[in-house]
């Protein structure tokens, strides 16, 4: 049996109309389903799901990017800020033996399995996912199945027929642990009426879809969209369809 565990209202409700099992994950049905399961299968943490109650199934961790950067414990700069924030405990024993094997529910990089794209990324994860080789399944991701579809229309979702400029330009900003949207945009010299300016001339639309975790910066201009809330919003089929894509990926 799958089941789907959410704390979404809007997936939720979606996935139960359409006839699936769906949990919320702080209800009964989602605890009780979270402690009976043999396998939990998460793509961005093990808050996914129920977190307190997956201890001693086995965690596929499909992943959401390319190690191009440093993440988990390889990332000093984030371990140093969580370091710094509690004064109490330093040192390797508290950050790596205790969440591992006291308080496994806190630790995001203690699962039984993860998914690669490619051979070069397999030694990063094995070691920042402290995993053998055999533990790193080269399937490369679910979401981009999407992109070997010989029907690429099929792809396509409800945005598209929002916007009837010529042009679709993206920009999809990966996660930056030390800096909002807003802060990045700002960084970076971003001059909304600029862009605004520059969309109407080659009759095209900017859209913007942050990281779920950095927020989004929200515009009132006619060129520029945030994608922002939609829980089923597709990025990889709407990316398909992009005449310019502006990405760290």
């Amino acid at each position: 049996q799958v089941i789907w565990i959410t704390k979404s209202n809007q997936v939720f409700k979606r996935l139960n109309e359409e006839g699936y099992t769906c949990y919320k994950s702080s209800s009964i049905m989602g605890m009780v389903s979270c402690l009976r399961a043999k396998v939990v299968v998460i793509s961005s943490g093990k808050s996914d799901v129920n977190r307190f109650m997956i201890i001693g199934a086995v965690i596929v961790q499909l992943w959401h990017g390319a190690p191009m950067k440093k993440i988990g414990p390889n990332d000093n700069l984030a371990i140093n800020r969580l370091r710094d924030s509690s004064r109490i405990l330093h040192g390797r024993i508290f950050w790596d033996f205790i969440p591992k094997y006291i308080f496994p529910f806190m630790d995001n990089y203690n699962i039984s399995y993860v998914v690669s794209t490619a051979k070069v990324f397999n030694g990063i994860l094995e070691h920042v996912f402290d995993l053998s080789h055999e533990q790193v399944i080269m399937s490369g991701y679910p979401r981009n199945d999407v992109f070997f579809n010989k029907d690429k229309d099929s792809g396509k979702n409800d945005y598209l027929g929002k916007y009837k400029y010529k042009k679709l330009y993206l920009y999809l900003p990966t996660f930056r642990s030390n800096k909002t949207l807003d802060q990045t945009l700002h960084d970076s010299g971003y001059d909304e009426s600029k862009m605004n300016s520059l969309m109407k001339e080659v009759d095209g639309i900017f859209v913007i879809k942050g990281h779920f975790a950095s927020g989004n910066s929200n515009s009132n201009l006619s060129r520029i969209v945030t994608i922002d809330g939609d829980e089923f919003f597709d990025i990889n089929s709407f990316m398909m369809h992009a005449d310019v894509l502006l990405t760290d990926y």
